[in-house]
């Protein structure tokens, strides 16, 4: 029992030509490609392509792992013979800079329709995600589709995405990475015995089902029929960069799994801990929601577990399947979370934090005719610090603006590297400055008194779109429930 994984976000541009944002849409140079529909003879019925000759195309990018390989193929379809070459660049991190690159020296020629494969390349230390890049195409008509980067050694992957038999999308179907189910068992069965029938034969057939194995007693001419059920506990483990969040979802629970628990720990930690929203019901052997951690160690490896309970809540406990995973360490960065609202969660920049403080709350009073003061003493208040960021853009300081000025309690997640500590805060009076007159970059000064983490039951909003049209029947009933989209996606 295996699975496989395809790391693109939109792989066949199946709902439009943009995956999660500006880093992850196709595009050309000069921009004369455009989403195709209604391609035929290909894998997907969409694509990305045009005529005329292209300097280069550059794909959506994929989440990846420093020090592992990886495989990337392209199904292409061209009106005439065209040369190109492929690479993958690879980045910091799904928005993050540029780290270097691999295979800028392989070439391929296509007339018709074929699959084009390179790698396997190992990702270069400091790389967080990458993207196939196409250079050199000819001056003929191209059509681009079915989008493949696996994180394998092995080559002649075939393709697949959350439209094959037997995968599913991660999340929203067209946009985002895709998993596969694989298996390769062998069944042997043994069929002895004899059966004592009327002069006219047996005419029926016997019918066994058998889950592991099986015999089957039968004589003559008999057809035999036997049924094999085959199941597994498949964990899928995903890093979520837009959000800043681990997503965690199981599929092959048990039956008679009614719950699930998801806990984690950093990897050589002692003590698990259960994850913010990490009981959840199972229905037909599946979660029935993404288990989303936003509040994981950052920066070292960590490591899930997933129980299965048979019984209720507030009774003895039946473990039904446990399974544990190691994800490894991701989000070497610095984040302002929003637990009740991820829609505001926001990458940082930082470049500077003040002395961290923790002011006294006790008082002294002086007694006439004596030394000593009395003191009225009391815990310490919560620690204060600065925090010092930048941002590039307009559009970055307008959504760093935006955010802050919602009034939530918000979780500074700073890496396990960084001598800054994590936590819960409250924001001041936010200020900021430019260092010109002309220029777009601002620094920020968050002035943050840490607060108490939000109760165990506020968790990030887990709608979908799939969620929106169960619940509403039309259009003007979304639109009367919500008067934002940023309510209605939470």
């Amino acid at each position: 029992m295996g699975l496989r994984r395809n790391g693109v976000v939109n792989p066949a541009l199946k709902n439009n030509i943009t995956g999660t944002g500006t880093s992850t849409d196709w595009t050309s140079s000069p921009a004369g490609y455009t989403r195709q529909t209604g391609v035929t003879g290909m894998s997907r019925t969409t694509g990305f392509g045009g005529s005329g000759a292209i300097d280069f195309v550059t794909t959506p990018r994929f989440a990846a792992v420093a020090g592992q390989q990886y495989m990337a193929s392209v199904q292409v379809k061209t009106g005439a013979s065209n040369s190109f070459k492929m690479l993958i660049n690879w980045y910091s991190s799904m928005t993050g800079a540029f780290v270097s690159n691999s295979g800028t020296s392989v070439p391929f020629t296509v007339n018709g329709t074929s699959r084009v494969e390179i790698g396997p390349f190992t990702a270069p230390v400091g790389a967080g995600a990458g993207y196939l890049r196409i250079i050199e195409l000819d001056a003929t008509t191209v059509t681009l589709t079915a989008l493949m980067v696996e994180q394998t050694t092995a080559a002649g992957n075939t393709y697949f995405d959350g439209d094959t038999g037997g995968a599913s999308w991660e999340g929203t179907a067209g946009n985002s990475p895709s998993v596969l189910l694989t298996a390769a068992d062998t069944v042997t069965a043994t069929d002895a015995g004899s059966k004592t029938v009327t002069p006219s034969g047996p005419t029926g057939g016997d019918t066994a089902s058998f889950t592991a194995s099986a015999s089957v007693v039968a004589s003559g001419v008999a057809d035999e029929f036997a049924t094999v059920t085959d199941s597994g506990l498949i964990v899928a483990l995903t890093y979520d960069g837009r959000r800043g969040r681990v997503r965690v979802n199981a599929v092959g629970l048990p039956v008679t799994a009614l719950r699930a628990v998801v806990d984690s720990r950093p990897v050589n930690g002692t003590r698990w801990t259960t994850v913010r929203g990490g009981k959840v019901a199972v229905s037909g052997g599946v979660f029935a929601r993404n288990v989303d951690d936003y509040e994981f160690t950052s920066g070292v490896a960590n490591t899930y577990r997933i129980r299965a309970f048979s019984t209720p809540e507030r009774v003895p406990d039946v473990v039904v399947a446990q399974a544990t995973v190691t994800l490894a360490a991701v989000l070497d960065e610095v984040w302002l979370k929003f637990i009740a609202a991820p829609v505001f969660n926001r990458r940082v920049q930082l470049i500077d934090w003040s002395d961290i403080t923790r002011p006294s709350r006790s008082t002294f009073y002086d007694v006439q005719g004596r030394s000593d003061p009395i003191g009225v003493l009391d815990v310490a208040g919560s620690r204060r610090v600065t925090v010092e960021l930048r941002t590039s853009t307009k559009a970055q300081a307008d959504d760093l603006d935006y955010a802050l000025a919602q009034g939530m309690p918000l979780f500074l997640h700073v890496p396990e590297t960084v001598a800054l500590p994590s936590l819960y805060a409250a924001a001041g009076d936010v200020s900021s400055t430019r260092p010109s007159k002309l220029t777009q970059v601002r620094y920020w000064s968050i002035p943050l008194t840490e607060v108490a983490p939000p109760p165990a039951t506020v968790v990030g909003a887990a709608s979908t779109w799939q969620t929106i049209i169960d619940a509403y029947g039309s259009w003007a009933d979304v639109l009367d429930a919500f008067p934002t989209w940023q309510e209605a996606s939470g």
